[in-house]
């Protein structure tokens, strides 16, 4: 009887800890997924690789995923329904335009290289640099100058000089520092050149190269240094 009574208290405890009662068998801690990456695209469709663009260019393009962010060359882009644009402005010596998309701590970059144009102003400065190569090149040829005691002297080009310049070079081609020359508005507005350094020369009555007496009446045509000439 004693080993009888043994064996059915071992199955009862057998039968207890298949039903789970036992603590190490059951967890209540919740359990954790991972959450994949979103992956992450942008494309630049405008302006194209290659192109010609003024200093302000918009830009525009596609990202994904349509909440991503975008930054064009740093500066924050409008984005909607998967598309973005915005307006840069690229500094002199500039040559591509970045996009850089981001999303959840993931990012892709797109890159196109572009021509910037010069501004206004750096076409002024340009012309300004090659109207003053072109006097030191005059100026250097063994005919230019005074020449002897009439006074006469060879006309330097002032075309795209500023009047300022202008005038100081033909004192110094006349050997006359007080050797008056004239300016008219090219535009026909009449205004006057109060300062004349704020005016630039867009023609000339004496043509470069002509010899000139010491009393001849030289008048530049001009207009405003930021306008172009008509």
């Amino acid at each position: 009887m004693r080993k009888g009574a043994a064996l059915g208290a071992a199955l009862t405890v057998t039968a207890l800890g298949a039903c789970g009662g036992g603590d190490n068998v059951r967890s209540d801690r919740p359990q954790t997924t991972a959450t994949a990456a979103p992956r992450v695209s942008v494309r630049i469709t405008a302006p194209q690789e290659d192109a010609s663009v003024t200093p302000r260019v918009a830009v525009r393009g596609l990202v994904s995923p349509t909440n991503a962010s975008v930054d064009v060359n740093g500066n924050a882009a409008h984005v909607r329904a998967g598309r973005f644009n915005a307006v840069v402005v690229l500094k002199k010596g500039d040559r591509q335009v970045q996009a850089t998309a981001a999303a959840a701590g993931v990012s892709d970059r797109a890159t196109i290289a572009v021509k910037r144009l010069p501004t206004a102003a750096e076409r002024r400065v340009a012309a300004r640099k090659r109207a003053a190569n072109a006097r030191r090149e005059q100026a250097a040829k063994p005919d230019s100058g005074s020449s002897g005691a009439d006074g006469s002297f060879v006309m330097p080009n002032e075309v795209g000089a500023n009047l300022q310049e202008a005038q100081d070079d033909v004192q110094r081609a006349s050997g006359d520092p007080f050797f008056v020359s004239h300016s008219r508005d090219a535009t026909g507005a009449g205004r006057f050149q109060i300062l004349d350094r704020d005016w630039k020369v867009c023609g000339q009555n004496t043509a470069p190269g002509q010899r000139v007496s010491a009393v001849a009446h030289i008048v530049f045509s001009v207009v405003k240094d930021y306008e172009d000439c008509p």
